[in-house]
């Protein structure tokens, strides 16, 4: 879901504007649908040396991700009110 990030540096990703390309929104949806196959099905653990996720342990694999998301945003509010201040002098 790295995609959504690289849009702006400042502009934050979750607004309803991140998802009007559908061509990105596509490419999220297999993103998600790897990670899923490769933890889930046995042929593509075995394949890829991957270990099985129970709903529990995806969840705690998500968080990380979902960590990062939140540190970005966080960021990308200091950006933008240091070009505002910036902008005031």
């Amino acid at each position: 879901m790295a995609a959504y990030e690289c849009r702006s540096e400042t502009d934050s990703a979750l607004t309803p504007d991140t998802f009007n390309s559908k061509q990105m929104n596509w490419a999220a949806v297999g993103e998600l649908a790897l990670a899923v196959l490769v933890t889930q099905m046995d042929a593509f653990r075995r394949m890829l040396g991957a270990a099985q996720l129970d709903l529990r342990q995806f969840a705690w694999a998500l968080l990380p991700a979902l960590g990062l998301l939140l540190l970005w945003e966080l960021g990308r509010i200091s950006a933008r009110r240091s070009r505002r201040t910036r902008s005031r002098r």
